[in-house]
């Protein structure tokens, strides 16, 4: 274990840490975690978790995660496979598996087979194994002066998804 500020790891038993800032990692005994900032990684006990921000990965006891940013995937307990990224990304997820959140999106509590790509809040992009993918309507997206064509494509567990947007 490499523990450094007040209380950082200070529960740690056998885990496999490295806690950085005020209350890192506090509550982590056999864990595998990396956590850095006031309170990331706060309850992690026995899941493997990088928390990298304030209070990022705050509740997660036992599941498998990456939170990065502040107040990411602070919510979530037992979720496995979550990966959330920016301000409060995934931070109303609860016990959800395989969400991926990239922007400042909060999900929802018990969300699963999940991917949100926004803006701000808002979702632009998002997939999931219910409605399939899901695009803003275009009133709500500016068209570009000139006639354009985007690709971006996603692999999802090894397949390999195209969306194509078009705008005249």
């Amino acid at each position: 274990q490499t523990a450094i500020g007040h209380y950082a790891g200070l529960n740690n038993t056998t885990g496999t840490q490295t806690a950085i800032g005020y209350d890192a990692g506090l509550n982590n005994t056999t864990g595998f975690q990396t956590a850095i900032g006031h309170d990331a990684g706060y309850s992690n006990t026995t899941g493997a978790q990088t928390a990298i921000g304030h209070a990022a990965g705050y509740s997660n006891t036992t599941g498998f995660q990456t939170a990065i940013g502040h107040a990411a995937g602070q919510s979530n307990t037992t979720g496995t496979n979550i990966t959330v990224i920016g301000h409060e990304a995934g931070a109303d997820l609860t016990t959800g598996d395989n969400v991926t959140i990239l922007g400042q999106h909060r999900g929802a509590a018990g969300m699963a087979d999940t991917l949100i790509l926004a803006t701000g809040a808002t979702a632009r992009i998002r997939y999931d194994t219910t409605n399939g993918y899901q695009l803003p309507s275009a009133s709500a997206v500016a068209a570009p002066a000139e006639p354009s064509t985007h690709k971006i494509q996603i692999d999802i567990g090894g397949t390999k998804y195209n969306l194509l947007a078009t705008t005249a």
